[in-house]
């Protein structure tokens, strides 16, 4: 995946229209009617793009009705952010009919912020290194509502153009200091595209990871994976999110800190990020300074262009 130059989108104000898509799995009604509710309740204007009719199984409808609906909601000038309904599956399949069907060039305009997680951290991936566009790695409008209020007061700042911090309190696995855009990620997801032409380029990023749901069998299989890809050991280094537990085996500690130490990257562990009720946001794209000894990830540049 080919990186372009970082353009920034605009801080939104109240009254703001935001476009909701679903261009994954469809969204369960009680989660999402929350979402929109508190969206709302910040005095933007939601406008939901086709989740009314979303369901195919585990999808939210056809491949081409959920790529056009999510291209439509990308280029539509009225809408100054772009907010993913769902993670859950099918951002792959999305970003596959694109390429297949020569859709690959995403609109050219002041880029909305585009924010979501999960699956969909597959689409943000595509939109900061192929079209340029600095997106936020944060909740999906279902999960939106079981935010501790901490991170909801958090990123209601950081929508109106406030300071998107970095972290601090990592814990050191492998040490050392690294420098580069940030990729954020669900390792999952992630390592299902490593080796084909949709995986996101890892040379000189600082990469952040999470998952959920996983054994620490499965996350040792995961990273041994994401090892083995051609540019692990050219990443700038890595930082590991909530890992839901996982964390707490010893044995895949000692795996990925081996793998770091193999390939001389530096790594820490401790963001709080991921599907509970921990969810700080980070940009994808922009620049930021990992020093594992202090345990911080600093951002290096704002989020919103003038």
């Amino acid at each position: 995946m080919e990186s372009a130059k970082t353009q920034k989108p605009l801080a939104l104000k109240p009254g703001d229209a935001i476009a909701v898509v679903a261009p994954a799995s469809a969204p369960v009604t009680g989660p999402l009617k929350e979402g929109l509710g508190l969206l709302e309740s910040w005095g933007y204007e939601v406008c939901p793009v086709g989740l009314e009719d979303a369901g195919d199984e585990y999808l939210s409808g056809e491949d081409s009705v959920r790529t056009a609906r999510y291209l439509a909601a990308l280029g539509d000038q009225r809408f100054k952010a772009v907010w993913f309904a769902r993670g859950g599956y099918g951002s792959v399949r999305v970003l596959a009919h694109l390429r297949a069907h020569g859709l690959g060039d995403y609109p050219q305009r002041v880029p909305p912020l585009v924010v979501g997680f999960s699956d969909v951290s597959l689409l943000l991936a595509s939109l900061s290194q192929r079209a340029g566009w600095a997106c936020l790695h944060g909740p999906n409008v279902t999960t939106l509502a079981r935010m501790s209020e901490k991170w909801q007061t958090e990123l209601r700042r950081q929508l109106g153009g406030g300071y998107v911090p970095g972290v601090s309190g990592l814990e050191e696995v492998v040490g050392g200091t690294g420098e580069g855009p940030l990729l954020v990620m669900n390792l999952c997801i992630l390592c299902s595209v490593i080796g084909t032409p949709l995986a996101p380029d890892l040379r000189g990023r600082l990469l952040v990871l999470e998952d959920v749901s996983e054994s620490p069998y499965r996350l040792d299989r995961l990273f041994m994976q994401l090892s083995l890809s051609r540019d692990f050991g050219r990443l700038a280094g890595l930082i590991l999110g909530d890992l839901d537990g996982g964390w707490r085996s010893s044995r895949l500690r000692k795996t990925v800190t081996e793998l770091c130490q193999g390939a001389g990257i530096s790594c820490a562990f401790g963001a709080p990020l991921g599907h509970g009720v921990q969810q700080r946001t980070l940009p994808l794209g922009l620049r930021a300074r990992l020093d594992v000894a202090a345990g911080t990830l600093d951002i290096l540049e704002p989020l919103f262009g003038p």
